[in-house]
């Protein structure tokens, strides 16, 4: 983040050589300033994307997410051109100094905009513990436990073509808590992939346990759209499949979340979508295990 801000200042300094003192060198300064933040932007994005997500934190230590923009993160790619063609179309239209001049306040003042004024929802933070989800805004401050969570909804990251065009779905987690009257949403956190996958992981344990706990008392449970019972799964449609031990299962990703798709040896599938992939796989698998077993 230094070095996009030294880019920023450098294109800055250019625009007041060319404006100011009618240096044109000055435009070779704008020009490898906004090449330069545009890079330093294109650098964050791919390492939100690719950036593996830390485990369980260490006692005593809180692992901090705050509430962003959709900006440099997400649309980097984009905003380069549209940069190159604001500096381009600006030159033709109003000559070098005042073209310039004025396409480089507007990246100005599209920064500006980005930092100083507060994201959807608010300015927050999401902290994670070894035992708990704190969510913090300049108003508020509540904090969740994950023994307390009884189910996580997760939609990942996805990126779906449709119409000619593809609809990007930002990943989202809502989480149900003991006690709590509403669902808890997670969503629009800097590097919110890793901060969905942390909750996942030190949520899963605890809510795989509520299932289980849930199947032994009464028999049955809901997986999402899936049904479960002592006689095998349901799918949303009716179609059901009984327990057997060559199961394959697969997952689906789309817009609504994650779905899986249970495949019997001889060809039968049913197919629904689940709250979360990898709670509804091992608790498919773990009842599998039992029903097939001996």
């Amino acid at each position: 983040m230094p070095l996009g801000v030294f880019g920023l200042l450098l294109a800055a300094t250019g625009t007041f050589l060319v404006v100011a003192e009618d240096d044109w060198t000055g435009l070779i300064l704008v020009v490898g300033g906004v090449l330069v933040a545009a890079m330093v932007g294109l650098v964050l994005a791919l390492s939100v994307r690719t950036r593996v997500p830390t485990t369980k934190p260490p006692p005593g230590v809180a692992i901090r997410f705050r509430a962003r923009r959709t900006f440099f993160t997400t649309a980097t790619p984009l905003l380069v051109i549209l940069v190159m063609a604001a500096v381009v179309g600006a030159w033709v239209l109003w000559g070098p100094p005042l073209g310039v001049g004025r396409a480089v306040l507007a990246v100005v003042a599209a920064v500006t905009w980005v930092f100083f004024v507060p994201p959807e929802g608010g300015r927050r933070t999401y902290a994670v513990t070894a035992d708990e989800l704190v969510i913090e805004s300049a108003d508020s401050r509540r904090s969740v436990r994950w023994d307390d969570v009884e189910s996580v909804w997760h939609r990942p990251f996805v990126v779906v073509a449709g119409d000619g065009l593809q609809h990007r779905y930002d990943d989202r987690l809502e989480l149900t808590t003991t006690g709590g009257t509403r669902p808890l949403v997670v969503v629009g956190a800097h590097r919110q992939a890793r901060l969905s996958l942390m909750i996942v992981d030190l949520s899963r344990e605890h809510v795989r346990r509520r299932l289980l706990a849930t199947f032994a008392r009464e028999g049955r449970v809901q997986l999402g759209e899936l049904s479960v019972d002592h006689d095998g799964v349901q799918g949303p449609d009716g179609r059901r499949l009984p327990w057997e031990a060559d199961w394959r299962v697969r997952s689906q990703v789309d817009e609504q979340g994650v779905s899986l798709v249970v495949r019997a040896p001889q060809g039968q599938t049913v197919a629904g979508r689940v709250p979360e992939e990898g709670v509804a796989r091992e608790l498919l698998t773990t009842l599998r295990d039992q029903f097939t077993s001996g």
